[in-house]
């Protein structure tokens, strides 16, 4: 019996586990501890430090190139406070006319010195500079002041000598004298620049942008020749301006020389020796030209010289706080 027993006991197929499956979550499923976020290899730190330390090495690099390019400027203060010393030239490119308003920057350097109380000792240079010779790096001018009403071409020189002098801190400012967009002036300055700086555009300056608020504060853009009252444009290069384009026409203003009571001067002055004359320009007032250009008096004029120091002061001081973190 017992031996019966044992063999059936023994013998029997065993039954089948059934095992439940489910192929979504339900009440009865257990809830998942949360996961925990894969934590970074130390592997993985090494490579985005070494991109930053690259990155911040380039920086630097560059920032003390800059410097050593702008240390004879002597910049120091801030604003009104502002003190330096330097040089610049209006750009003769191969061709164009690069000198229709001979007396512009004369006069706003003329009027640079005299607000600052010659705190600013900011002079032209007398010679006829092409910036496709290397003057442009033995000068180290802050800016080169690039104007005309035509269309002109850079050479290969010109462009390059450029692109570096852009790289080592320096600005081209460029005024067209023919006010408003799609000029001859403005279609080539546009297309020039473009070969100078292949990969930037040209953008809107802010209306809460530096250049409106140091020397002067709050200048606004003056309205321009004409009533033209297009927006400035720049090129960054980080996030230091590198290009500035107006094209309102203020170099036409700068052609008025301001009194002491900051008006364009309409008497006879005494330019030298026996010699008098008029110091208001080409084109101030239809009373005395044939050619009348409208909103062209002594408030636009005031306006487009305060404009003219804000942008200088601002074009020295720009990379100050840059120099900083090089100490």
């Amino acid at each position: 019996f017992f031996y019966q027993f044992f063999c059936l006991v023994l013998l029997q197929p065993k039954k089948q586990v059934r095992r439940l499956t489910v192929d979504r979550p339900s009440d009865f499923v257990k809830t998942p501890t949360p996961r925990i976020a894969q934590q970074p290899r130390i592997k993985d730190f090494k490579v985005k430090t070494d991109l930053s330390r690259q990155i911040a090495d380039a920086k630097r690099a560059r920032y003390t190139a800059v410097k050593n390019f702008q240390n004879s400027w002597g910049v120091k203060g801030r604003g009104r406070n502002t003190k330096a010393a330097f040089t610049i030239f209006k750009a003769k490119y191969q061709d164009g006319d690069w000198n229709c308003n001979p007396g512009d920057v004369p006069n706003l350097l003329f009027q640079i010195r005299q607000w600052s109380r010659d705190r600013l000792k900011a002079k032209e240079h007398p010679e006829i500079l092409d910036i496709g010779t290397e003057k442009l790096f033995e000068i180290k001018p802050p800016f080169v002041y690039l104007t005309g009403h035509k269309n002109f071409t850079l050479t290969e020189t010109e462009v390059t000598n450029l692109r570096e002098y852009l790289m080592l801190g320096g600005c081209v400012w460029a005024d067209s004298a023919l006010a408003g967009r799609r000029s001859r002036f403005d279609v080539a300055f546009r297309r020039e620049m473009k070969r100078v700086l292949p990969d930037r555009d040209f953008e809107e300056v802010p209306d809460d942008h530096e250049m409106f608020d140091n020397f002067f504060p709050q200048v606004g853009l003056p309205s321009g020749m004409n009533s033209y009252s297009e927006p400035a444009e720049l090129i960054n290069i980080g996030d230091e301006l590198a290009v500035l384009y107006t094209l309102n026409g203020y170099g036409h203003y700068w052609e008025a020389k301001l009194n002491d009571d900051n008006r364009v001067e309409t008497r006879l002055v005494n330019l030298g020796g026996s010699n008098w004359g008029h110091t208001f320009g080409p084109h101030w007032s239809g009373q005395y030209t044939d050619v009348v250009f409208r909103n062209y008096n002594h408030e636009t004029v005031l306006d487009s010289y305060r404009f003219g120091i804000n942008v200088v002061v601002h074009l020295l001081v720009r990379y100050q706080d840059k120099f900083m973190l090089l100490n």
